[in-house]
């Protein structure tokens, strides 16, 4: 375990780098729901967790949700993404401690496509349960703005039940492709800062696959 005070640089370097990214505004729209964006600022978040381990990915993603709260004024926002990252980064790290208990010598690949895979399917679960209860518990008058949504890509929503069914559907779709969108880059920018060795130290996920080699 490193010392506390290189952990808590790291956290700082790493939030500071995810609300910069949140404050420039690094996104780019699903062309199918355009108020969803895919959000570049997240890559920090997962970096963070790749490097550091699940306590450093958590303690970065809520200094990344301070910050997104203070700038907002409005929690809800900033909150629906800390929901986004967290289970992101507990259902990885669900999957990578799932197959380093499974029998054989998996590659770095198999621990990489199981934890995305884990990564993905809570990150699905907690957005589904969290957008099903802001637009039908919380805000259902939000609920009109997602028809004129839906119906301006062909969709023919007739009443909230179909507005509901396809926003969640969509949403998870979107939030499908996220899993890449985060961790892909991520993990390139990882090797790719080793190579260079700096003075990060070894990659907390090439430490799980090599426990298990």
């Amino acid at each position: 375990m490193e010392n506390k005070s290189v952990f808590t640089a790291k956290v700082a370097v790493f939030g500071a780098m995810a609300g910069m990214l949140s404050l420039i505004k690094a996104e780019i729209p699903f062309p199918l729901l355009p108020y969803l964006k895919f959000d570049l600022a997240e890559i920090p978040d997962v970096l963070a967790f790749m490097i550091m381990g699940p306590l450093g990915g958590m303690v970065t993603s809520t200094v990344h949700w301070l910050i997104l709260t203070f700038r907002a004024g409005f929690i809800l926002g900033p909150f629906l993404k800390y929901a986004a990252v967290t289970s992101t980064i507990l259902g990885f790290w669900g999957g990578v401690a799932l197959r380093r208990r499974l029998p054989g010598n998996p590659s770095l690949k198999s621990f990489m496509a199981i934890g995305m895979l884990f990564g993905g399917i809570l990150r699905i679960i907690a957005m589904s349960i969290a957008n099903f209860l802001v637009l039908y518990v919380f805000f259902p008058e939000w609920m009109s703005f997602a028809k004129v949504c839906l119906e301006a890509i062909g969709l023919e929503v007739s009443n909230d039940f179909s507005a509901l069914f396809w926003t969640l559907l969509l949403t998870a779709v979107f939030n499908a492709i996220h899993i890449f969108v985060s961790v892909i880059p991520s993990y390139a920018l990882i090797k790719t800062i080793l190579r260079l060795g700096t003075t990060l130290g070894r990659a907390w996920i090439d430490e799980v696959y090599g426990l298990k080699q």
